[in-house]
């Protein structure tokens, strides 16, 4: 039968990496709060909307940037624009006056009924580690295979031993 110290060590050994694994999304949280866009404004031209804005950052750091079109007298509706070109995606820096160029005739072909549209610009710290959900995955995969090895000892401790047959073992190799 397993002894119940031996148990609580397995617990305390899942819940110290359990707890590592929760913690690391609250380290990626902080590090957002240094990035924020500015100046976002912009004009019409040959059909196309241009877009332009300030990203503040570390200008060393690569940045995800994604842009949706809201509406002021509905605050539930919500388009991710898709035909974009410039500064927008995963490799854009910091800087003032970037600029996203947004093909308006390909997403909405019958133009927009309304006037009351704007943008919102949105920006996430591309991160050059290892992300948050292979962090997750690791730790599940830790706290399974702690959760296996302890069960499975347990279970080697219960059973009965081996009945001795009465021969010698074999001569060890060479």
């Amino acid at each position: 039968m397993p002894s119940l110290s031996r148990g609580s060590k397995g617990i305390s050994l899942v819940l110290g990496v359990l707890l590592v694994a929760l913690s690391t999304p609250r380290f990626t949280a902080t590090a957002r709060d240094d990035i924020r866009v500015e100046n976002v404004n912009f004009k019409e031209t040959d059909g196309k909307i241009v877009i332009y804005y300030d990203l503040i950052g570390k200008t060393n750091k690569k940045y995800k940037v994604t842009v949706s079109l809201r509406r002021k007298a509905d605050r539930f509706f919500r388009h991710s624009l898709v035909v974009l070109t410039g500064d927008v995606g995963t490799r854009v820096f910091a800087g003032r006056n970037r600029k996203i160029t947004w093909d308006l005739s390909k997403e909405f072909p019958e133009g927009l009924q309304r006037d009351d549209y704007y943008f919102l610009v949105d920006v996430e710290l591309v991160s050059g580690g290892i992300s948050s959900l292979v962090w997750i995955g690791a730790a599940v995969a830790v706290l399974g295979g702690g959760a296996m090895y302890f069960l499975l000892s347990a279970q080697d401790e219960q059973r009965t031993p081996a009945v001795k047959t009465g021969f010698p073992l074999p001569p060890p190799r060479p």
